[in-house]
């Protein structure tokens, strides 16, 4: 019987869920595609997702600040789940991007004709694949400058995301790291 920690299924579900809402993010801008859609109408839907989004977050961080993390394998997956994360919030913010505003370089989703679903949901999968890559390149800090933030929105979560993904990298490697080597001193568990 395969054995998940109590922090990697909270991980799992948190994906999941994470996916599941930004196919479900999809559908609703895709049936309202081509009309004057806003999350005005769905103001419900809008405290959801940033809610939603920000407690995921905040579970990914508290599970390094409640020294749960005691391998290197644990923090790698501590880094992926906020790459994916932010991978996602970065979707559902270009989905409801509708002049294009929030980011430079990234496919523009809504020049798609909404009577052709294949292009559509093609234009979402290379949206949200910009999406993967602009949040793997923030997270790494290295900026290649391809894909950019213009909105103050976006920006906002570009820092966000560059302060969660270093303090990981500092104080999570840090921390795992700090007891290796030393004569006497027992490894970490």
């Amino acid at each position: 019987m395969l054995r998940i920690r109590r922090t990697d299924r909270l991980g799992l579900i948190a994906a999941l869920i994470s996916i599941v809402l930004a196919l479900l993010l999809t559908l609703l801008v895709y049936k309202h595609h081509g009309r004057a859609f806003t999350l005005d109408n769905y103001h419900w839907v809008r405290s959801m997702v940033w809610l939603l989004f920000v407690v995921q977050i905040g579970a990914l961080m508290t599970s390094m600040a409640a020294k749960r993390l005691h391998s290197l394998p644990a923090l790698v997956r501590l880094y992926g789940g906020l790459i994916l994360q932010f991978a996602l919030i970065y979707y559902a913010l270009a989905l409801f991007d509708f002049d294009n505003n929030a980011f430079a370089g990234m496919h523009d989703l809504h020049v798609y004709d909404p009577d052709t679903p294949l292009a559509f949901f093609g234009g979402a999968l290379k949206t949200f694949l910009d999406c993967l890559h602009f949040s793997i390149v923030t997270s790494a800090t290295v900026g290649y400058g391809d894909i950019y933030p213009r909105d103050w929105l976006a920006r906002l979560l570009t820092d966000v995301h560059i302060l969660s993904a270093t303090g990981v990298a500092v104080v999570g490697f840090g921390r795992y790291f700090a007891g290796h080597g030393k004569p006497g001193q027992d490894a970490p568990r």
